[in-house]
């Protein structure tokens, strides 16, 4: 007897759809911990772009070098919080 799982199915489906709509990228930060507040900077640059067509990986197309590309790629992120 086979017993068939469409909603597991579908789960998985979906997980993979949804994991093809995933952006990817590496960076580093600084954060800065005070008594009442943290305050932390990011610069990041995305390795993976699934909005683009064909090839979605950028790893081979990093030119830190290069002003357009640094305009376009880098993203500096200020973040002002509470600590955990």
């Amino acid at each position: 007897m086979v017993l068939h799982r469409p909603a597991k199915v579908l789960s998985l489906v979906a997980l993979k759809v949804g994991f093809l709509g995933v952006a990817i990228g590496a960076g580093f930060g600084l954060r800065v911990d005070a008594n009442f507040f943290v305050l932390r900077f990011d610069l990041a640059s995305p390795l993976r772009k699934p909005w683009l067509a064909g090839n979605k990986w950028v790893i081979k197309n990093i030119k830190p070098s290069q002003r357009d590309w640094r305009q376009e790629n880098l993203i500096l992120n200020i973040a002002i919080g509470y600590p955990f």
